[in-house]
């Protein structure tokens, strides 16, 4: 709530991790919709202002570590990666053991006994990343019906007649002489 009353507008993916001492660890990705922040390169990280960083931090006790995020795939990136690490695509493969030296069970156990959901993201993300992600520019060159069937198309190229074409024997039924040579009907 500090976070929209300074800022305005927020959305958010956040999801926790456990630290090694135990205490859950929050990852969390603020997409501010009213406010445009200036940013840096150092040491490898993109940086905000002091000014704004220190606002940000002051939302929250513990120590916080303030990025710019400069695309949606980045974004995405930072917190599927802890999910992942958590929730299971990192476990494939793994003894119990492993991954008990991991922290996931840590984390886990963790989320459970503070009650806090693995991951959490606001109710209008979906729309909020599909506006910050760039379309692509592509060109069906057929259609498909609803069944996902490719249906053929057919344009009209223009129109000629049988002796343009060269039938010249048993015209079709629908060829109609209009007129002939010598200007009669």
């Amino acid at each position: 709530t500090n976070v929209r009353n300074q800022f305005g507008k927020v959305s958010y993916l956040k999801c926790f991790e456990s630290t090694k001492n135990g205490y859950p660890h929050l990852h969390l990705v603020l997409i501010f919709h009213e406010v445009d922040f200036s940013y840096f390169a150092l040491k490898g990280k993109f940086r905000v202002s002091r000014i704004v960083r220190d606002k940000i931090k002051g939302n929250w006790e513990s120590f916080a570590d303030v990025e710019a995020v400069i695309s949606p795939k980045q974004a995405i990136h930072y917190v599927l990666k802890y999910l992942l690490k958590t929730h299971g695509a990192s476990t494939s493969g793994k003894t119990a053991w492993e991954i008990s030296q991991e922290g996931v069970e840590k984390t886990l156990a963790i989320l459970w006994a503070y009650k806090k959901r693995g991951y959490s993201v606001s109710g209008d993300i979906e729309a909020v990343l599909a506006d910050l992600i760039p379309k692509p520019c592509t060109t069906q060159t057929f259609q498909v019906t609803l069944d996902g069937e490719r249906t053929e198309r057919w344009v009209l190229l223009g129109i000629k007649s049988a002796a343009e074409l060269g039938i010249k024997e048993d015209p079709p039924p629908f060829t109609v002489v209009l007129w002939e040579k010598g200007g009669g009907k």
